[in-house]
């Protein structure tokens, strides 16, 4: 049956469509009641999804992965080893996308295919190749946009706080590490997850409904998040400082030179200074310090006691 809104068998649900780290944009769909894809075929190809990156080459990328997170329903849909046979060399040409929203497109495709078997009038096996390419770079641009360069470093941030604050009560830092995984796999995977089924059922409307997303509205918001989480790990770091290393100078400068560091790097970073540049300066600030207790020319003793 044709996923469309005139079929009188069909009915019209709102549908969560995709999860972000902030937000879950509801959106109309219309379905039918009978589909071919089943809840627990949503979970097989979960799974599946989860080796997209096993097999990534440098000649089509994630081709191996996507190929085999759909072989389950390829080998449904066409039932003579031939037509297998050729649905999965269309999927095993070049693709490279997000591997958390690669599960969309995969369900996108999986409604294209069960059409093809179905011979739907003016869809050629040509047609679904060019779908995917096309999906592939605009889903690839919005996932490392909101996942590598927006969430993940917040979330590494809570991570590296939790670790500091563990490390200074003296309880293990795997519950730090442990925290940072559960938070970050809790958004990504949910993407994941609900993109493959959202992806299957709204096939080319999935797009127009990505479109609506306020993505940049999204960074704002979990950038500004992240430098107060920025600000409240400056704060731990001079807390920890203060009681971890004991320095033989005057509390108080100890306090103004690690606020003069914060200022210095925001600063640094304000005016678009390359952030490998910082970072190298800050290193060499540490080996300095280093250089300078050895040389027996600044004392301090640092105390650490913290278990993994």
């Amino acid at each position: 049956m044709e996923h469309g809104a005139g079929s009188k068998n069909e009915k019209f649900l709102p549908c969560s469509l995709f999860l972000t780290p902030c937000s879950m944009l509801y959106a109309p769909c219309y379905f039918s009641e009978v589909v071919m894809l089943s809840n627990w075929d949503v979970v097989k190809l979960f799974f599946r999804s989860l080796l997209v990156m096993a097999v990534f080459n440098f000649e089509r990328m994630q081709n191996v992965g996507f190929a085999f997170t759909i072989f389950p329903i390829i080998k449904r849909l066409y039932p003579d080893a031939q037509s297998q046979k050729e649905a999965m060399l269309r999927h095993l040409e070049y693709i490279n996308t997000n591997p958390y929203l690669v599960s969309s497109i995969a369900g996108i495709i999986i409604s294209k295919e069960e059409e093809l078997s179905k011979r739907k009038e003016g869809l050629t096996p040509g047609d679904i190749s060019v779908l995917k390419s096309l999906l592939s770079a605009p889903l690839a641009g919005l996932g490392d946009a909101l996942f590598w360069a927006t969430y993940r470093p917040l979330i590494s941030l809570i991570g590296v706080i939790l670790i500091l604050i563990l490390m200074f009560e003296g309880k293990s830092i795997l519950w730090g590490v442990g925290g940072f995984l559960i938070i970050y796999n809790l958004v990504c995977q949910s993407v994941r997850f609900i993109g493959l089924k959202k992806g299957y059922l709204l096939k080319e409307q999935f797009v127009e409904e990505i479109n609506k997303i306020p993505v940049q509205k999204i960074r704002y918001r979990l950038n500004t998040t992240g430098m107060i989480f920025l600000g409240a790990l400056s704060s731990v770091f001079c807390w920890l400082g203060s009681e971890l290393i004991k320095i033989r100078m005057p509390e108080g400068i100890v306090w103004l030179a690690s606020i003069m560091l914060i200022l210095g790097v925001g600063s640094a970073i304000r005016i678009r200074i390359n952030t490998l540049v910082i970072f190298l300066i800050v290193i060499g600030l540490g080996i300095l310090l280093v250089y300078l207790k050895t040389a027996g020319m600044w004392d301090y003793e640092v105390i650490m006691n913290y278990e993994l």
